[in-house]
């Protein structure tokens, strides 16, 4: 391995001879510092929800927790609704089960992918 690179350091060397060191001139510190703009425009952050999003999912949360409390499912008047199949729906399916914690994985998975066009379209116009 040693042999195609030992003779690169002599090689580099002897063209930085040849092509030698440039110079810059004495206020050249000064120039480039005068032509670099200086900002002022300072970029305003803003939250993905606003604040009457915020506002407006709190209360819901609020809300359906009070009425859950007030009317919890087993008095509710629809049950009887959902509790009787309609005529022409007698599918013999097997049991279907899925453990908790899939579930759980289908529903973050499922806000992971919802949050991706929504952060792709807030970025896009941030930084475009």
């Amino acid at each position: 391995m040693e042999k195609p690179f030992k003779n690169t350091d002599t090689a580099t060397h002897s063209w930085i001879k040849e092509a030698g060191l440039e110079k810059p001139s004495a206020n050249f510190s000064m120039e480039v510092l005068q032509k670099i703009e200086v900002r002022t425009h300072s970029q305003k952050v803003q939250p993905l929800l606003s604040l009457k999003s915020w506002v407006f999912i709190v209360a819901a949360i609020l809300l359906s927790s009070v009425l859950l409390y007030m009317y919890p499912p087993e008095l509710a008047l629809w049950k009887d609704f959902f509790a009787t199949k309609p005529t022409g729906w007698d599918f013999n399916m097997a049991q279907f089960e899925i453990s908790e914690s899939t579930v759980y994985a289908f529903i973050f998975l499922s806000l992971f992918l919802l949050q991706i066009p929504i952060l792709k379209r807030t970025l896009g116009k941030n930084y475009q």
